[in-house]
């Protein structure tokens, strides 16, 4: 796809890619929070937090 015809329709605007690779890059930062999260708390066994609800 031709980037340039895209990038220059309007100020402020990504393309397609871009838009995909941007809210993949958050995503997949976000998992890795959650993730984290997630092995801290199995490993310390400290908040029953997930368990109560």
């Amino acid at each position: 796809p031709d980037k340039s015809a895209t990038k220059n329709c309007s100020v402020g605007t990504y393309n397609q890619e871009e838009m995909y690779t941007l809210i993949r890059g958050k995503m997949l930062e976000l998992d890795n929070q959650k993730r984290f999260r997630d092995h801290h708390k199995n490993f310390h066994a400290v908040e029953p937090e997930g368990k109560t609800k």
